[in-house]
């Protein structure tokens, strides 16, 4: 019988600690904004991918040269006779250098334009994150999310305009 009554005592607790909890969650401001749409809406993004095409295009157009020199070797090779076996061995050592200095060209590039571009985009989103915070506390939100995985959100707490003014 003691079991029961401290069994009913705990389950009672716990349905007024819920709705104590549910009060308090629904007295809570949450704000939203859609990331992509500040991303691709403000001028800083433009200037960062300026700057990262800028710094990267000299290594870029090098290695599409170097792929234009292997495509013209590669023909090169296709067109030259059988029976000019040594040149055609020399060519092809030639062609197997070049395609592998290329991929490590190519390699390298992605790699560090991506280091680049990455670096800037946590700048980018540190700015985000004060920019969100000082207008969640101007609309009094206590939380501001991004609309990646939330299913739906009143235009009420969309901040995303508010966000994009902020930016510029």
């Amino acid at each position: 019988m003691k079991k029961i009554i401290l069994l009913f005592c705990a389950t009672i607790l716990l349905v007024v600690a819920g709705t104590a909890a549910n009060a308090s969650a629904a007295d809570s401001k949450i704000g939203v904004f859609n990331l992509q749409t500040v991303l691709q809406n403000t001028p800083q993004l433009v200037s960062i991918q300026a700057k990262l095409k800028k710094q990267f295009s000299a290594r870029n157009n090098e290695t599409i040269a170097e792929g234009r020199k292997l495509l013209a070797d590669i023909a090169e090779l296709r067109k030259m006779p059988v029976t000019q076996t040594s040149a055609r061995n020399a060519l092809q050592v030639k062609i197997i250098n070049e395609d592998s200095s290329l991929r490590t060209k190519r390699t390298l590039l992605q790699r560090d334009l991506l280091v680049a571009r990455n670096k800037n985009l946590v700048t980018m989103m540190a700015k985000i994150r004060v920019k969100a915070s000082v207008i969640a506390q101007k609309r009094g939100f206590d939380v501001v999310f991004t609309n990646t995985n939330i299913a739906y959100s009143a235009n009420k707490i969309d901040i995303t305009q508010d966000l994009i003014k902020a930016l510029k």
